[in-house]
């Protein structure tokens, strides 16, 4: 059985820590937030928020989350 793509609205500091700990469990993400260049920071590791570990969590979990500006992207399986 596959587990679960489980997608977050929004990348700023709910969005990012939510998205990072469930990939870091194992199961896929998908992070949206309209704002493209946002998208494009977050996905290079240029995170918009401070918290500690959260930059070295999700480089660990990078493979499971998906980055993206496209709302129909949650709606996908990835």
């Amino acid at each position: 059985m596959s587990r679960p793509v489980v997608g977050f609205a929004g990348l700023t500091h709910l969005g990012l820590v939510s998205a990072a700990v469930t990939a870091s469990k194992g199961f896929r993400a998908v992070a949206f937030d309209p704002d493209g260049a946002r998208v494009k920071e977050s996905a290079a590791g240029r995170l918009p928020v401070v918290e500690p570990g959260l930059g070295e969590l999700l480089r660990a979990a990078r493979s499971q989350v998906v980055f993206t500006e496209r709302a129909a992207d949650g709606r996908r399986r990835q």
